[in-house]
Order: C-alpha cells, then sequence, then structure tokens
C-alpha cells in the first residue's frame, strides 16, 4: 500500500487496496510441545493459521448472532454479538477468536458475570468490564498487540507459562479459595509444577498472542487444558451455524 509508480505521462500512481483478499487457510495445523503436569513430555495441536487470526471477515453479524444466541440469548440483547462484528472489523480480528474467549472466560456469561465477560490477559489490565463496548474493545486490543509482536519477533518463544508462583499463589486461591492450604497439602507436586512454569515455543503469531492472554496449557486446580480447551471452543463454533 505505501508503493508508488511514476506515470511516464506525469504523476503518481498509487494503490487503492492492497489486492490482497482475507481468506482462510482451511488445512492449516501445526504441533507444540509441552510438559505437563505429571512431567511427561506432551504433544498438541494447533489449527488457527496467522491469516485466521486477522481474519476479521469470518463471520457475518447474522452468524455471530446466531452463534450468541445459541450459548446465551442475552448476549444478543444487551449488544454483545454486534459490538464484536464491529469492533473486531475495526481493529482487524478474527471474530471467532473473541467469540472462543467469551465461551471459555466466563462460560457465555450464563453465571452473570458481564463485567467480566472477557476476563483480563497480560498486556493490559482494564479496570471494568461494566458494557460490551469496553470488554470488548480491552480484550482486542491485548490480542491484537500480542499478535503483532508475535509478528515481529525471531522467537517466538514464552516464558513462564503454567506459573502460579509462590507465596501468593494467586490462580490457584482464585480456585479454592480459603481451601487453599488443603489442596496444596494433597497435590504438592502440582503446586512445585506450577511454581516452577515453564518456557513454550510458540508455532506462530497468533499461538503467540492467545497464550500470552492466558497462559496456560496445564492448570492443576481444575483439571483442565486451557489453550486446548479454547481452541475446541473456536473449533466448535461452525457447528452452531449448521445446527437449525
Amino acid at each position: 500500500m505505501t508503493s508508488v509508480l511514476f506515470c511516464k505521462h506525469g504523476g503518481l500512481i498509487c494503490p487503492v487496496t492492497s489486492g490482497q483478499e482475507m481468506t482462510s487457510e482451511t488445512n492449516y495445523e501445526a504441533t507444540f510441545t509441552y510438559i505437563n503436569r505429571n512431567g511427561t513430555i506432551t504433544t498438541a495441536s494447533w489449527n488457527i493459521s496467522d491469516i485466521d487470526f486477522i481474519n476479521y471477515e469470518a463471520l457475518s453479524l447474522d452468524e455471530i448472532k446466531k452463534i450468541c444466541e445459541s450459548k446465551n440469548p442475552d448476549l444478543v440483547s444487551l449488544g454483545y454479538a454486534e459490538g464484536i462484528y464491529n469492533y473486531c472489523k475495526e481493529y482487524k480480528l478474527n471474530p471467532k477468536i473473541l467469540l472462543a474467549t467469551l465461551g471459555q472466560e466466563q462460560g457465555w456469561c450464563k453465571n452473570g458475570k458481564y463485567e467480566k465477560a472477557f476476563g483480563v490477559g497480560p498486556g493490559g489490565n482494564p479496570s471494568n468490564f461494566n458494557n460490551s463496548t469496553s470488554g470488548i474493545v480491552a480484550a482486542i486490543k491485548v490480542l491484537i498487540n500480542k499478535y503483532n509482536e508475535g509478528m515481529a519477533k525471531d522467537s517466538l518463544t514464552l516464558k513462564n507459562i503454567n506459573c502460579d508462583p509462590a507465596p501468593n499463589y494467586f490462580e490457584t486461591k482464585a480456585v479454592y479459595k480459603d481451601k487453599l492450604a488443603d489442596w496444596q497439602q494433597k497435590n504438592p507436586e502440582y503446586v512445585t509444577y506450577m511454581e516452577h512454569g515453564q518456557d513454550i515455543v510458540c508455532v506462530n503469531a497468533a499461538m503467540y498472542a492467545k497464550l500470552s492472554y492466558t497462559p496456560w496449557v496445564d492448570f492443576p486446580p481444575q483439571d483442565s487444558h486451557p489453550l486446548e480447551d479454547w481452541l475446541a471452543i473456536y473449533n466448535s463454533l461452525e457447528d452452531c451455524l449448521r445446527s437449525e
């Protein structure tokens, strides 16, 4: 878009579009490894390409509304579907990325916690999520900023993934609260696992952005695998559109 040509009859010829179409990579597949809570090297899949991550045309407004309607109709009436569509288009993010995050962070807000609909990720700590606009834009900015950071890096290694350090153990305490000590006493090997954390090499900028936002691939306190669980939600969204 910054290129120009000199016309032999005088003046400059400047492009009005890049000429690049925003299309998905339908067969993209990559793998990465990490050490799980039991000390075993584990191989996992990742199927979102860098092009897919910023494909803001991946879903129409009607498709986003249909997905939200199938998960929690209030997401449509409260303006979340429209906000996701508009702001993903403005900031150039695939709306499926944000929808999957909405599904993972608060279970489509079926619990009524709309003020924390998208969670809070590294790279930005918005003070409130009391309306759809602030939460949506804040989440998008974190994801896009981390994506751009990943695109500019020579190395896509993320440090201290799966890390819940002493003495505060914020992540585990958020789950167990006053029963934190009981859980830790029963699971000392998991406490050590999370105290140490680990470095993980991401396969592309898309994975780098998502793993920066939620830096967990294995979370023993909830017996979950957040990155793979999120990816499963992302991959299931098309099923909502096929259902009657």
